[in-house]
């Protein structure tokens, strides 16, 4: 079931239709009589099974009541009726990837259906934290910029910032888990919790939140960004050049890699590495599907190496790690794990960075939407305080390095900043510039549009009300 009762998957009885060729006497005629009422039937494939040496042949897996009584009614000998279970998905493709499937057996072989498996063989009810309405609305958004942007596919993710609860996680293209036996191509692969990819400057929220909790960066200075960043053989650039120098929220705002690089130098190897473990970022997630990414992070705690990944160069995460950091920032600091079960038992409290730490990131976050300098604009909605932080990164290429003209766009943030209830994580993977877009591919122009659509929808059905700017 989702949240509110409502079926995701189910058992129905069927009945499948067997023969003992050793039984038969007329095999033409059998033949014959056969085909008249199950035309789907091969002729030549029921003339090789009722020639066989074999005393019990599977000729249908599922027949319907009505053929059931009509083989009856025809008296062929040989025919063996089994009732057996079948696994069935009313909503096709929704959720399917958190669902998974199951073998022609009924076991399940992928996400919670392999999970849970022996509790549901064993008659066992399993309640999902997905809310039907809100996965069906994330899907139909991001699958509608997606398509706008000719991209190859995305993930979204809806998650209560307070409790980890997923109210919906999309992985496009999808499938229809009704005919999971039969797909055997990417289609398969959850890009929500199983890829892994570099995100770029949605890491600068770690980054400011590192800083701030090191205590060794005074929250009044200022680092000059007007020249790119000359370290060892590479040249950190920014995609939009200041001439002045900026502190700690204007290099978030402003999105500056010179600015994130220069900050991590100041905190070092050592600190980062610590916080990106307490934040879970080396490990997999503890989520309840087998389907799952481990991130890759450098830790060879070189200066460019801390720099670099400062920005979100050189460390590559699932979507849903992502949804979790930023939950965890935006929680107090306390360490949010996303669950995909309703009634997950509460786990220790683990307290990552500090209230106050978290206070100043949820300013931050809302400027990066608020203010006009801001690189998510075009994600605020009027009344809903969205906060939250874009990413334009180059697509790793398989081999290794980096394909100069193909991006993985995203955002994350949360919403209302004032006291943040749920977090939205999208991610595009190689989105193309477009007439309307003036040729940008950038997070700001794909992504943000799709978090300002998903908040105006479901604020309403989460409870969320408008409220004023100052309250």
């Amino acid at each position: 079931y989702d949240r509110n009762n409502k079926i995701l998957a189910t058992s129905i009885n069927t009945l499948s239709l067997n023969i003992n060729p050793q039984e038969i006497l007329n095999k033409h005629e059998t033949t014959k009589k056969l085909l008249q009422i199950l035309p789907q039937l091969n002729k030549k494939d029921i003339l090789k099974k009722i020639n066989s040496n074999k005393k019990h042949i599977n000729l249908l897996r599922e027949i319907s009541p009505r053929d059931y009584v009509s083989l009856l009614q025809t008296g062929v000998e040989g025919l063996k009726i089994q009732k057996r279970s079948k696994r069935i998905y009313p909503n096709n493709t929704l959720a399917s990837h958190i669902l998974g499937g199951t073998d022609i057996d009924g076991k399940g072989i992928a996400g919670v259906e392999k999970k849970f498996d022996s509790e549901l063989q064993k008659g066992k009810n399993i309640t999902l934290s997905i809310h039907s309405g809100i996965q069906h609305i994330t899907k139909k958004l991001l699958l509608d910029q997606i398509t706008k942007f000719e991209a190859e596919g995305g993930a979204g993710i809806v998650m209560n910032a307070k409790n980890g609860q997923v109210y919906s996680t999309v992985s496009l293209p999808d499938y229809n888990a009704n005919n999971y036996n039969n797909i055997f191509d990417k289609t398969l692969f959850n890009k929500a919790t199983k890829g892994i990819y570099e995100l770029g400057s949605t890491l600068k929220l770690i980054t400011a939140a590192i800083a701030f909790e090191s205590k060794l960066i005074n929250e009044n200075e200022v680092f000059d960004v007007s020249k790119p960043l000359k370290v060892s053989s590479k040249i950190i650039n920014d995609f939009h050049p200041l001439s002045y120098s900026i502190n700690i929220p204007e290099v978030i705002v402003h999105s500056s890699n010179i600015g994130s690089a220069k900050i991590a130098e100041k905190f070092g190897p050592n600190i980062q590495l610590k916080y990106l473990k307490s934040l879970g970022l080396t490990n997999i997630l503890s989520l309840e599907i087998p389907e799952l990414g481990k991130p890759q992070v450098l830790m060879d705690k070189k200066v460019l190496t801390t720099m670099t990944i400062s920005y979100g160069h050189g460390i590559s995460i699932t979507p849903m790690h992502l949804a979790s950091v930023t939950a965890t920032i935006v929680n107090n600091g306390i360490k949010v794990d996303p669950t995909l079960i309703l009634d997950q038992k509460s786990k220790k409290i683990k307290q990552i960075i500090s209230p106050e730490t978290s206070m100043k990131m949820k300013s931050i976050m809302r400027l990066v939407v608020s203010n006009k300098h801001g690189t998510a604009k075009k994600a605020d909605v009027s009344g809903y305080l969205v906060g939250g932080k874009t990413g334009t990164a180059e697509k790793i290429k398989p081999n290794g390095g980096y394909f100069k003209k193909q991006n993985i766009v995203a955002f994350t943030g949360a919403f209302p900043m004032n006291d943040p209830k749920f977090i939205i994580t999208i991610m595009i993977d190689n989105p193309k510039g477009q007439t309307f877009s003036y040729g940008f591919r950038t997070a700001g122009w794909v992504v943000a549009p799709v978090v300002k659509k998903l908040v105006t929808r479901i604020a309403p059905i989460l409870d969320v009300k408008p409220q004023l700017e100052s309250s």
